[in-house]
């Protein structure tokens, strides 16, 4: 491999250079963006799960309320008839239908939490790589390009010697 480049533009450098601090800058943006969103997910999650355990524990309540209301209007006799406990049934059957739908998004959000997880550690390994080679590696790139930079303009600035036609 040869030892020597072949550079046509000083210019080029400068734009890559430039454009290379301004993707450092936009990328940093971005994994801050993306960690706060992760973490505002997380929250959300979270939150969601402990929603619906307290839905999980209101519609228990009420079932057994219903159940209680059924059972004592059960118990009232008028005359040779037995009550009527259609209203009573009716309550009893959507607050089970209730607490179903709530036991089934609780376990759903419980679920989905350590699948959430799992994803972030898979994104934040390559993050984190990213996240140094822009904190450590990118500036010193940078610093080196700048260098080359100055070293060719400075070639470039160099004037050949004159010689005199020996007399």
């Amino acid at each position: 491999m040869s030892e020597h480049a072949r550079v046509t533009s000083i210019e080029a450098l400068k734009d890559f250079r430039a454009d290379l601090c301004t993707f450092s800058d936009r990328a940093k943006d971005g994994l801050s963006s993306v960690q706060m969103e992760i973490q505002r997910a997380l929250d959300w999650i979270e939150d969601q799960g402990k929603h619906w355990q307290r839905e999980v524990r209101r519609w228990e309540e009420a079932v057994n309320q219903a159940r209680t209301e059924l059972a004592r209007r059960k118990i009232i006799r008028i005359g040779d008839r037995a009550p009527d406990c259609t209203e009573q049934e009716d309550i009893l059957r959507a607050a089970l239908h209730r607490l179903d739908e709530a036991e089934d998004k609780l376990a759903r959000t419980r679920r989905c939490l350590p699948n959430f997880r799992r994803s972030v550690d898979e994104y934040q390994g390559p993050a984190r790589q990213l996240a140094g080679f822009l904190e450590g590696e990118q500036p010193r790139a940078l610093a080196l390009l700048q260098q080359k930079i100055d070293a060719l303009e400075a070639y470039a600035r160099l004037t050949a010697p004159t010689t005199d036609p020996k007399p």
